[in-house]
């Protein structure tokens, strides 16, 4: 007997855009939701066009960037640019769907009609979540842009880096990462909502604003204190150590942090400096300041010896928060990654097996599912058959007005 998903039932209307969106529809579709992807080969998704792709030849259906973002989904090739496609997502939504993911500016879903002002007059009981850079009100909300850029107004990139050197960037789309937990849960919310109450609710999720949240010490310490964060390298005003030091090998370090007096201690004994721990000049964490530099060459002098797991293993046995500093090829060889199995490996039928990101939560009695992504439009016929129920000659007409859209050959 097959086990229930925790989202089994649900129908979901996927118009999301690159990161943030996609990522969150990935969520509910990996736990047993039906998500229709809404694509036209007209404007393809970037991530279709960038890679990696599968044997390093570019194409629209080659790209594991977008299949690890778009799992589990089925994809319905539409033209929103023709009145007849956009019709066909008013279809979609008001005759079958309970929620609607999109990511656009505001004024993207006007355009086409499928606000949730719109949309809600014929289903109240919808649940819609705009998960948009900026949120759907204010000065700044029609500002285009990805994660790097929300990430940069919520303020990172003035923390991130050293003092006397320019910004740094967070690796990636940073708030497209952090928004989709944040999505999953007020999606979850509002479902039980509607199971009780049978209204629908429009959910409006600012990137921005999840990013500041995720700054709350440095934001509260402002407004608290007065204090504006500064870029500080690696070193934190709470712990001392603190930092990524350099280990056995080409490019490979363990991350230390010693929040306490007593870690500390369990950090001499492990570098072999008892005398250390009992040195009054390196007896608190301000006396340990005045010596940051001193101390970091002490700890670089014994993780040069070890590699990152050997640093690694012997701080965490004694107490020391420690991390080695793995490479993405390490994610794939580490054990516990392994023991979870959070990377999958389902088939696609152009890109062959590949890994797929796994589960951001496992659930005792509900596990998830994981499927393969689709390739673009690939569930076309079934969604205009089977869901639409339209018939030949409607599908044909469809064909003529290039509102839908039929898989590339």
């Amino acid at each position: 007997m097959t086990t229930r998903r925790i989202f089994d039932g649900i129908k979901v209307v996927d118009f999301g855009w690159v990161g943030v969106g996609p990522i969150s529809a990935k969520h509910l579709a990996d736990h047993g939701a039906t998500v229709i992807r809404v694509e036209s080969t007209q404007r393809p998704d970037v991530l279709r066009l960038a890679g990696p792709f599968a044997g390093g030849k570019p194409g629209i259906n080659r790209s594991q960037f977008w299949a690890d973002y778009n799992s589990s989904k089925l994809s319905v090739g539409l033209n929103l640019a023709t009145e007849t496609g956009r019709a066909l997502a008013r279809r979609l939504v008001v005759e079958w769907a309970d929620v609607v993911v999109e990511g656009y500016t505001p004024k993207q879903m006007r355009a086409w009609g499928l606000h949730y002002e719109d949309l809600s007059r014929d289903r109240p009981d919808l649940v819609m979540l705009s998960t948009s850079q900026m949120g759907q009100t204010g000065p700044y909300n029609l500002y285009a842009g990805y994660g790097t850029q929300a990430a940069a107004l919520a303020g990172y990139y003035n923390v991130t880096g050293w003092p006397d050197r320019p910004p740094v960037v967070v690796y990636g789309a940073y708030t497209d990462m952090l928004t989709p937990h944040f999505n999953v849960a007020l999606l979850a919310a509002a479902l039980d909502r509607r199971r009780r109450t049978g209204r629908g609710l429009w959910i409006d999720t600012s990137q921005m604003e999840v990013g500041i949240l995720c700054q709350g010490a440095a934001v509260l310490d402002y407004t608290a204190n007065g204090r504006v964060a500064v870029r500080k390298g690696n070193r934190d005003d709470r712990a001392i150590p603190h930092g990524v030091f350099p280990c056995g090998g080409e490019d490979r370090w363990v991350a230390i942090a010693v929040f306490t007096d007593e870690q500390w201690k369990g950090l001499c004994r492990v570098i072999e400096r008892d005398e250390l721990a009992s040195d009054p000049a390196y007896a608190t964490a301000a006396r340990r300041r005045e010596h940051e530099g001193a101390i970091e060459e002490l700890i670089a002098a014994w993780t040069r010896q070890l590699s990152p797991q050997e640093a690694m293993a012997r701080l965490q046995a004694v107490g020391v928060p420690a991390g080695a500093v793995l490479w993405m090829s390490d994610l794939h060889e580490d054990p516990h990654i392994r023991h979870w199995g959070f990377f999958e490996w389902p088939e696609h039928p152009v890109i062959g097996a590949a890994p797929y990101d796994g589960f951001m939560s496992h659930f005792s009695k509900t596990p998830g599912r994981l499927d393969r992504a689709p390739k673009i439009a690939e569930h076309t016929e079934h969604v205009m058959r089977e869901v639409l129920r339209l018939s030949d000659e409607e599908i044909g007409q469809m064909l003529a007005t290039e509102a839908i859209e039929f898989p590339p050959e």
